[in-house]
C-alpha cells in the first residue's frame, strides 16, 4: 500500500513506512525522475 501525493500535476507515490523527515526528499527526487522521465529530448549521461 502506498501513501499518494498530489504535487501540481504530478501523482507522487510514496512507500508506507517512510520517515517523515525523508518524505520531502524522496518526493523530490520522484519529481525530478518523473520530468526527466517525461522529457523526449532528455540526454542520459
Amino acid at each position: 500500500m502506498k501513501a499518494v501525493y498530489i504535487d501540481d500535476e504530478d501523482e507522487v507515490s510514496i512507500p508506507i513506512g517512510v520517515p517523515q523527515e525523508y518524505r520531502e526528499k524522496y518526493r523530490d527526487i520522484e519529481c525530478l525522475r518523473i520530468l526527466l522521465q517525461n522529457r523526449e529530448d532528455t540526454v542520459w549521461y
